[in-house]
């Protein structure tokens, strides 16, 4: 062999093993770390499987409106018998004064029972505050349990709407947005029509016997997602050459907020976004608004900051869901949006002192930051003044401003 062709080879050996070591370190990157961290979504595994039992329990004990909590879950540790969460403040259900409906940041995920903003609001107001959060919600899921929930016998409703939760409006599985690995969680949603109705989609008819196939080819499945797999928002789908779907993946906009320590829904509060989440959480918002007040109720839109949304702010002085406050402020919509208050309230503090931990930004609201959002909502709630006389006069007020008299069934289908 000539020298010549000895450089030829060494360098096509050399070659090859960088582009080896490159692939390998990708993979281990991309599988074991990336895709089990909070930018999860930048990335789709068309390699997940589940077991015959899991598959089973799941289709066996899913909510067939709602998605989730599973049905069995009522009177569980999460849950008293109503489907609230307990609350030891007021342990007996059927006298709230108030409830709550929302995802995560309303249920309080990450401080006990005792500890949670709901709970500290019903010690405040000296009332039953009954809080039907459920983690992992979007307002579409919310709202359909105010709507089916003919439990709540509370005069004054909430919806609270953590500002990352626009990108659940959009979505049909909520394992295309993290969690892939927790098999699939199919969810309703709405969507517009020309006229700005909003129309109901259920939750995706697939089977048992689906499941293999939808988890690897989720678009044959989904009609009305905005996050399918290699689409503009989607995760890209992780297979060889992992180098470039990882590469790919960085560059899509969600990514790049992301990397620029911006929150990577923050383009979604465009009002000319295509995907019209915007639009949607207004009109779900305003849908809940008429409900309530059809029902004798006093409704209240609760706009909840992530850590994520509270750093954008302080770094660039605005507030990025400013366009949803200014929307339910032209329809008349009343809300409260906690930005504000709790920047407020925390002084020289850092605002992570509001969030259970420290060292992520996926994460909720601390026992102290708890303590602020439900002082903030109990002198919100004194302020109409609705709570003054106790929930008798409340009750009464709230009969005359808004007559029962379209009370709509609120029995399941």
């Amino acid at each position: 062999m000539t020298d010549g062709k000895r450089h030829v080879l060494r360098y096509a050996v050399l070659f090859v093993s960088v582009v080896v070591i490159l692939e390998a370190v990708t993979y281990v990157f991309g599988k074991y770390y990336l895709l089990r961290s909070p930018a999860s979504f930048l990335l789709f595994d068309p390699t997940v499987t589940l077991s015959a039992d899991y598959v089973e329990s799941y289709f066996s004990r899913r909510d067939p409106v709602l998605g989730w909590p599973p049905v069995d879950w009522k009177g569980s540790r999460r849950y008293d018998r109503t489907g609230a969460r307990h609350s030891p403040a007021f342990p007996e259900p059927g006298s709230a004064c108030v409830s709550l409906y929302g995802d995560s940041f309303t249920y309080g995920t990450d401080v006990a029972h005792q500890h949670a903003w709901g709970n500290v609001l019903a010690k405040l107001l000296g009332c039953r505050v009954a809080n039907y959060g459920v983690p992992g919600y979007g307002p579409d899921q919310s709202y359909l349990r105010f709507k089916w929930n003919g439990n709540d016998e509370a005069s004054v409703v909430i919806l609270g709407f953590a500002t990352c939760d626009i990108l659940r409006v959009v979505n049909q599985d909520r394992r295309l947005l993290s969690d892939q690995y927790g098999g699939p969680k199919l969810k309703p949603r709405f969507i517009l029509t020309e006229g700005n109705e909003l129309v109901h989609i259920p939750i995706p008819d697939i089977g048992p016997g689906q499941v293999d196939d939808y988890l690897r080819h989720p678009q044959e499945y989904l009609c009305h997602e905005w996050f399918l797999p290699n689409s503009k928002d989607g995760g890209v789908v992780f297979r060889f050459p992992f180098t470039i779907s990882v590469g790919w993946a960085l560059l899509r906009p969600r990514a790049v907020n992301f990397l620029a320590s911006r929150p990577s829904w923050v383009d979604f509060y465009d009002q000319s976004h295509e995907s019209s989440a915007l639009p949607l959480v207004v009109q779900i918002s305003r849908a809940f608004d008429e409900l309530a007040k059809q029902r004798g109720k006093h409704p209240l839109i609760l706009v909840m900051p992530t850590a994520t949304h509270l750093r954008l702010q302080m770094k660039e002085g605005r507030n990025p869901a400013a366009p949803l406050l200014e929307n339910l402020r032209k329809e008349g919509i009343g809300f409260l949006d906690l930005s504000e208050g709790l920047l407020s309230e925390l002084g020289d503090k850092h605002y992570r002192e509001l969030f259970a931990s420290r060292r992520s930004t996926a994460t909720h609201y601390s026992i102290y930051g708890s303590e602020i959002v439900a002082t903030i909502l109990k002198e919100h709630l004194a302020g109409l003044p609705l709570l003054s006389g106790g929930k008798e006069a409340l009750d009464a007020q709230v009969r005359n401003t808004y007559p029962r008299e379209n009370y709509s069934d609120t029995r399941r289908p």
